[in-house]
This record gives C-alpha cells, structure tokens and sequence, in this order.
C-alpha cells in the first residue's frame, strides 16, 4: 500500500487530514509505550510476563525510533 509518504495535489482534503492521522498514530504508540513501562514495574508479574513486555516495548521504541 502506502510506503512512507503519499503525494497529494494541493488543496486536496488529505492535506489536511494526514498530518493529525500521523500525529495521533505517534501518540497512541508514545502512550502505549508509557504504559507498557509502567507495568513493568508491577511487582506481581512473573519473569515470562514481565520478558514479553520487555519485548514489546522494544518494538514499540523501534517504531517510534527510540532504538
């Protein structure tokens, strides 16, 4: 589909829309990746759970380029 950008005429509709699609995508990552840290910090959590958060925050820092 899409790669990393899309080419748009001027005065078209998504000039205006993918700018706020793009940003609320990198805040909903931001604030799952938050989220995902502050978990981790339940003491309750067994070692498996806590290597399985451990490895989504990984992912979540790639995609966000925090890597």
């Amino acid at each position: 589909m899409f790669k990393n950008h899309i080419t748009v005429q001027p005065g078209c509709i998504l000039t205006k829309l993918l700018p706020m699609k793009i940003a609320c995508a990198d805040y909903r990552k931001e604030m799952m990746l938050a989220s995902l840290v502050r978990r981790l910090e339940d003491p309750k959590l067994s070692a498996s759970q806590k290597e399985e958060i451990r490895s989504q925050i990984k992912k979540l820092e790639q995609a966000v380029g925090l890597d």
